[in-house]
């Protein structure tokens, strides 16, 4: 699911939008004679459209997005951008246009990644 959400110059409209691939919704909160209310999207239209998308998701489950041809989806270490390895401490899925992707972490790791890997699935292995 996708979401962008704003508020407009002091306070008087606030909005929130979210789509799937099969679904989009628009909630706006303002009056009609463009009072100020001071509420900001995420205050005064998020509740809504997410109370609106709870129920309307579980009634009809969107589908998976697409992935288009020419695009990849490429695990990154969010501390410095780079394609994550397994010693990277934070990892998130960020997209990118095929042959634009950041090259590896070479600052996690390093000579002692192999004994760390070692220690990990050993650690990982006590655990079960």
């Amino acid at each position: 699911m996708i979401s962008l959400r704003g508020t407009t110059n002091d306070g008087r409209d606030a909005w929130f939008v979210g789509y799937t691939p099969t679904l989009v919704t628009l909630v706006w909160v303002g009056f009609d004679n463009g009072e100020a209310h001071g509420l900001t999207g995420a205050q005064g239209a998020l509740p809504i459209w997410a109370d609106f998308m709870r129920a309307a998701l579980d009634a009809y489950p969107p589908p998976s997005f697409a992935v288009p041809a020419g695009v990849t989806i490429v695990k990154i270490d969010a501390t410095n951008g780079r394609a994550a390895n397994f010693f990277c401490p934070v990892v998130v899925s960020e997209t990118f246009l095929a042959g634009t992707e950041p090259g590896p972490c070479e600052e996690h790791g390093g000579v002692a990644a192999p004994v760390l890997n070692l220690w990990r699935r050993f650690s990982n292995w006590l655990r079960r």
